[in-house]
């Protein structure tokens, strides 16, 4: 269903291109548990039809998983309505969701084929 924002197919289309382009993407993230990590990225998955990333915090029991599209499939409101429910059904199969704090903003432009080497330490 279109609802006036880019479909999953889109969103999935215009990602493999943000290679070559200087693109104002949106993040959408969840901070949750690493225990319900996986649960949180299958459902990212599902609902923006690209992979999502998760970072996870050696430090503490939390991840973040985030995925990342020129367009939002759902305006904020109902995005984060539809996560906030999706949330409620990975508690519900009994995974501690932690925080489930639901973030939702736009990111600078930049070469992403080139900004992670400044986030990445290779060691030889």
């Amino acid at each position: 269903m279109k609802t006036g924002r880019c479909g999953r197919q889109d969103c999935a289309h215009s990602v493999k291109r943000m290679n070559t382009m200087k693109v104002r993407l949106w993040q959408v993230s969840v901070t949750t548990s690493i225990e319900a990590e996986e649960a949180v990225a299958a459902l990212f998955e599902k609902l923006f039809d690209v992979p999502p990333s998760a970072f996870l915090d050696a430090e503490s029991p939390t991840a973040i998983v985030s995925a990342y599209c020129p367009k939002l499939p759902l305006y904020a409101a109902e995005l984060r309505a539809r996560l906030r429910t999706a949330l409620k059904n990975v508690r519900n199969c009994g995974l501690n969701i932690g925080s489930g704090r639901i973030g939702i903003r736009r990111v600078a432009p930049e070469n992403w084929s080139e900004s992670w080497k400044k986030h990445v330490k290779v060691k030889l």
